[in-house]
């Protein structure tokens, strides 16, 4: 088992239980699988929060390491031991 650091703001650290935490968990991992555990392990209400829009926008914005990876791989990219992976909620307003 490996450890990552998982940090998430506003909503979302309300749907995790926490602002920050470590999880111990098999690496490397796909930011979707990684997502997947924590649904499995936190719930409906993150399920919600993860779910992809109908205007094919995410409803969480994911860095690992400080870089987002929707500009890369995507939710295939790999997370490994002692990453941080930060899951944000977009702001939006008017």
């Amino acid at each position: 088992m490996s450890r990552i650091v998982i940090t998430a703001v506003h909503d979302l650290a309300r749907c995790l239980g926490a602002r920050r935490q470590e999880v111990e968990i098999d690496c490397p991992i796909t930011v979707d699988a990684l997502m997947q555990f924590l649904v499995d392990r936190h719930g409906d209400e993150l399920k919600k929060k993860f779910a992809r829009r109908e205007d094919s926008l995410w409803n969480v914005v994911v860095f690992v390491n400080g870089r987002n990876v929707f500009a890369g791989d995507g939710l295939q990219t790999l997370v490994h031991e002692h990453d941080e992976v930060l899951f944000l909620s977009p702001i939006s307003g008017g």
